[in-house]
């Protein structure tokens, strides 16, 4: 856990625009990659870094798993964004993404 420590990784507190969320998922995506740790392991360090409403928001989904630490990242990771970022949003954010203009031209 020193070595993904030593990172420096965010501390989440469950507020924040959905913006804010999808950083901190690829920020902390990112100091995993760098680490050797099991799929198991990765949840175990990521929720180390939730705080107040993030960390009652797992202890809910953990409640709902009938083998909690059968839980992969890859799951954690969708769970997570399923909640902080919904549907409606990402959409958004995509077709905002799709008709960007700059300098008056539609980027594509």
């Amino acid at each position: 856990m020193f070595e993904f420590l030593r990172t420096k990784p965010p501390i989440f507190k469950g507020l924040g625009t959905p913006v804010d969320v999808e950083d901190l998922m690829r920020t902390m995506e990112r100091k995993l990659e760098i680490t050797q740790y099991s799929e198991g392991e990765k949840v175990h360090f990521t929720i180390q870094q939730l705080e107040e409403a993030a960390l009652n928001w797992y202890e809910n989904l953990r409640g709902g798993l009938d083998d909690p630490k059968a839980l992969t990242f890859e799951e954690f990771r969708a769970a997570f964004r399923g909640y902080y970022v919904p549907a409606g949003i990402k959409e958004l954010k995509k077709e905002e993404f799709r008709t960007l203009q700059r300098d008056n031209k539609t980027v594509q």
